[in-house]
C-alpha cells in the first residue's frame, strides 16, 4: 500500500508538512510562515495555504485570524480521546473486514506484515519508515471493511496517534515483541478466528493508550 505520487503542488506541500508535524520536526504550538515554507519546498504561497487548510481540518494545525497557522498542541485529554475512539472503531472495522475479506485482501495483509517486519529488523531502524509500515499494516488489516467512512476516520486518528508516539517518545516493546504481536494478529485474522483476533487487537490498542498516557503523566510530574 505505497503512497501515490502527489498530483498537485498542494498535495506535495500537504505530504511534506504532514511528515514534518508527525515526525516532531515541527513542534506543537510552532508558528508556520507561508512564505518561508514556500521557499523551502520551491512553491508559491498558494499551495502552502491550501495545505494549511487541509491539515487544519484534520486537527493537525490551528489557524486563527490574529495568530496565523500554528502546529496544534497536544494534551493528555486529547491523547485519551483519540486512542479511546480508535479503540472502539478499529475492532468494529476489523470484524467487518474479516466478514468481507477475500484472497486479495489476505495477500495485501501478508505483504504489509512482511514490510513491517523488514523495517523493524533493519540494522539501523528508520523511525519514519517504521511508522509508515505500521500505518500500512493497520490499513491493510481493515481494507475490506464495508464502511469507507470508518477507514477514513481511523486513518485520521492514526495520524494523531503517530504524533503522540513521536512527541512523547512513549516506550515500546522490543522488536521481537512487536513482531510477535503483529504476527499473532496477522495469523488469527487469516485463520478466520474473529473473536480472538478482535480481542487481540483491542489489547494492542489498549497498550498504545497506556504507554502514551503514562509518558505524558511522567512529563507533567517532572
Amino acid at each position: 500500500m505505497e503512497q501515490s505520487e502527489p498530483k498537485t503542488r498542494a498535495d506535495l506541500v500537504d505530504r511534506k508538512l504532514r511528515a514534518a508535524i508527525l515526525s516532531g520536526e515541527l513542534r506543537p504550538g510552532e508558528k508556520l510562515q507561508t512564505i518561508a515554507l514556500g521557499k523551502r519546498w520551491s512553491v508559491s504561497p498558494t499551495p502552502v495555504r491550501e495545505a494549511f487548510q487541509r491539515l487544519a481540518a484534520e486537527g493537525l494545525l490551528e489557524i486563527t485570524p490574529q495568530r496565523g497557522a500554528r502546529v496544534a498542541p497536544i494534551s493528555l485529554t486529547e491523547a485519551h480521546e483519540v486512542h479511546e475512539i480508535r479503540g472502539v472503531l478499529e475492532p468494529l472495522a476489523l470484524r467487518s473486514a474479516m466478514q468481507n475479506g477475500n484472497d486479495a485482501w489476505g495477500a495485501d495483509l501478508k505483504s504489509a506484515y512482511a514490510t513491517l517486519a523488514a523495517e523493524l529488523r533493519r540494522g539501523a531502524p528508520d523511525r519514519g519508515a517504521i511508522e509508515e509500515a505500521h500505518r500500512n499494516y493497520h490499513l491493510a488489516l481493515l481494507s475490506s471493511c464495508s464502511s469507507t467512512w470508518m477507514i477514513r476516520l481511523l486513518d485520521l486518528l492514526n495520524s494523531h496517534i503517530i504524533r503522540y508516539w513521536t512527541l512523547t517518545a512513549a516506550p515500546r516493546r522490543d522488536t521481537d515483541q512487536v513482531l510477535e504481536e503483529h504476527r499473532r494478529l496477522h495469523d488469527l485474522v487469516l485463520a478466520g478466528k474473529t473473536e480472538v483476533a478482535v480481542a487481540e487487537l483491542a489489547a494492542h490498542l489498549q497498550y498504545a493508550l497506556h504507554s502514551v498516557a503514562e509518558r505524558m503523566s511522567e512529563d507533567v510530574a517532572d
